[in-house]
């Protein structure tokens, strides 16, 4: 977060991170003794008790951070932080903020906030008017307040931040799949709207065409008791009186219709592959906005000290809040842009220590929020004695009429506020890294998966409805010369359409498996089906995930051979001795290889180079080579899948 060769702005060390809390209570319980052995004489027995009772509520806190909150801790507080008052009356410190936090953690998430202010405003006014503390008359009221909001904010916030870090943490892979079958059900629904519809036609059409041809030739072998065998002429058997006209009319339209809605189709399949490539919005994030949190509590603690000086300062109390402003806005947009820290912490240290001569201890808030602000834009152990110092300084400052005491009474409370305030920073700049992190994830998660079904709608798709177009035509030329021939064609286009179909139900799920063996098989079949002399070859077994990589490079290779070209001759050949190496090469390429380079070729590269492989193009003459290498995966390796994983985000160190 922080530039290149300097400390990481808002790293904490894991183990001050962990500290951070413990040391917040035990200074937070030292300065509750400095504040309550200064105040009037008590009562016999009132020192040990007021010990106890002031120990309880902080290991209350702890307990409540530790359990979870509920209306029985808010019992328990309450009785902890209000007993007291009534006792020891105004020799008794302001500890209302740690039920102020537990009301806000057990109530109801839209009554919290209304019972917060609440608990915060009873306890002004039972410190400030029905038990006064020793403090100057006009700020009782303003005193007792925010105190109650420094330390509720503090008690509050590091539970609850702290739980949301690991929430973030914990659910970001959940939150991914969640993406991804979000993803895949928009998916299949949109696919099946733009391509499901014309697919299905394809093989309706085809189906009843393929019983049409079917029916005309039974009619004539039942009518003329001769059977229509393969290399027929159409003049022996088309008679009118035999068949009617319409019938064979019938089925010649219908093969013009497949053909041209498969070519229609197959448009549709290359403009959906490419509106797949576009960005497209994130879903939502229902934890996307928890750095608000951070927000909200940082606010609140820094108002607070902002506020608090004004009570003492007595002159000058316009500059004083200007200045303490300022210095808060640095400190926060530190928080949120770390890699300014470079000149915001020099900035803030000016602001923090000029004025310091002018306002002596009173300025103590100034140099708090300077301690933590080291902290977070330094990191590291050797921060801490900076932030000590910067305490010390404004705590020490000389001031006539304040001993030893009085200085230690200001400097604990201002190593608790630069401890509060570094951790409650720091957990706002993981809170913002981590939501930032699920957004890429998601982002990542969501993009990979559109990616990989631009490609399978291309690749897979493509293949099979050029197949059904070019069934078709062979199918209508050989008509009326062979028609069992044509009818053959016919068979063979429909189960082409109806394993498109089930390629395209499972494109949205991902789980499309292809063999390399198979897609070799039906390249034999289609490429003869065109007259095209066809040899191919497997030197050995190829593995099934590595096959799954190369079939797809089959599929895009024969279907750029039968649009591309006017190929005689193609030559299939894997080698499996070492990488897995298949070659496609065709005679009759195009004068150009524009027509090569595209979305095709383009999606085949990425699925080869996704699992450690190339893809080479050759031409020589009129001969044009497809190569695809790919390595075959060690035992125990995870299996390529032809596609990019989905990148991990490691969480942000602290």
């Amino acid at each position: 977060m922080g530039g290149s060769g300097g400390p990481r702005a808002g790293a904490l060390p894991p183990l001050v991170g962990a500290c951070s809390p413990v040391l917040f209570v035990l200074l937070g319980a030292v300065s509750a003794f400095v504040a309550l052995f200064r105040m009037e004489p008590m009562p016999v027995g009132g020192a040990p008790m007021s010990a106890f009772l002031v120990i309880a509520v902080y290991a209350a806190q702890v307990l409540v951070a530790l359990r979870g909150r509920s209306w029985r801790a808010v019992a328990v507080q309450g009785v902890l932080c209000w007993a007291p008052v009534v006792v020891f009356r105004g020799n008794w410190v302001v500890l209302d903020g740690f039920l102020a936090a537990a009301v806000l953690g057990a109530g109801h998430r839209v009554l919290r906030w209304p019972l917060f202010v609440l608990a915060a405003a009873a306890g002004t006014a039972l410190h400030a008017r029905v038990f006064p503390m020793p403090w100057p008359e006009a700020g009782q009221e303003l005193a007792a307040l925010w105190t109650i909001l420094n330390v509720g904010a503090f008690a509050y916030g590091v539970p609850r931040l702290a739980g949301l870090v690991r929430r973030l943490h914990e659910t970001r892979d959940e939150l991914a799949r969640l993406a991804l079958v979000q993803e895949r059900l928009r998916s299949s629904t949109r696919l099946h709207e733009v391509l499901g519809a014309s697919l299905a036609t394809v093989t309706v059409t085809l189906g009843r065409t393929s019983r049409r041809l079917h029916a005309a030739l039974r009619v004539h072998e039942t009518a003329s008791r001769v059977p229509v065998t393969p290399g027929a002429r159409r003049q022996d058997w088309d008679a009118p009186a035999v068949i009617p006209a319409a019938a064979l009319h019938g089925v010649e339209t219908g093969l013009e219709t497949v053909s041209a809605l498969a070519r229609e189709t197959l448009s549709r399949v290359r403009e959906t592959a490419d509106s797949y490539r576009e960005p497209v919005v994130s879903p939502p994030d229902e934890d996307g906005d928890a750095p608000r949190a951070g927000w909200i509590v940082i606010g609140m603690s820094a108002a607070a000290l902002v506020i608090w000086p004004i009570l003492d300062i007595p002159h000058h109390r316009i500059v004083a809040l200007t200045v303490l402003v300022a210095i808060a806005a640095v400190h926060i947009t530190m928080v949120a842009r770390p890699h300014r820290a470079g000149w915001l912490l020099p900035l803030q240290a000016l602001l923090a220590l000029a004025p310091l001569p002018l306002f002596g201890p009173d300025w103590m808030a100034a140099t708090a929020l300077l301690g933590a602000s080291i902290l977070v834009a330094q990191g590291g152990p050797g921060a801490w004695p900076l932030a000590a110092a910067a305490g010390a300084l404004g705590a020490f400052w000389p001031q006539a009429g304040m001993d030893g005491i009085d200085h230690l009474h200001r400097l604990l409370p201002t190593w608790l506020w630069i401890i509060a305030f570094a951790v409650l920073s720091q957990l706002t700049r993981l809170l913002i890294d981590l939501a930032d992190a699920r957004a890429r994830v998601v982002r990542m998660t969501v993009l990979t998966e559109r990616l990989r079904v631009a490609k399978d709608v291309h690749d897979l798709m493509g293949f099979g409805l050029s197949a059904v177009a070019l069934k078709c035509d062979l199918a209508r030329r050989l008509l009326a010369t062979d028609p069992v021939a044509a009818r053959a064609h016919l068979a063979e286009a429909l189960r082409i359409a109806g394993e498109a179909g089930r390629d395209l139900a499972s494109l949205a799920r991902g789980d499309r498996e292809l063999s390399l063996e198979e897609e070799i098989a039906a390249a034999r079949r289609v490429l003869a089906s065109a007259g095209i002399e066809v040899r191919a070859g497997i030197s050995g077994a190829v593995p099934a995930c590595t096959g799954s990589v190369l079939a797809p490079v089959l599929r895009e290779a024969v279907t750029n051979i039968l649009r591309h070209s006017a190929a005689r001759r193609v030559v299939i050949t894997c080698v499996t001795d070492g990488p897995v190496r298949l070659r496609v090469t065709n005679d009759g390429a195009a004068a150009s290889s524009a027509a090569r380079e595209g979305t095709g070729l383009a999606n085949l590269e990425a699925r080869v180079s996704a699992v450690g492989g190339r893809l080479l193009t050759e031409r020589e003459c009129d001969r044009f080579s497809v190569v695809a290498v790919v390595p075959v995966p060690q035992q125990g390796a995870a299996a390529p899948r032809g596609e990019a994983p989905v990148p991990r985000e490691e969480p942000p160190p602290g």
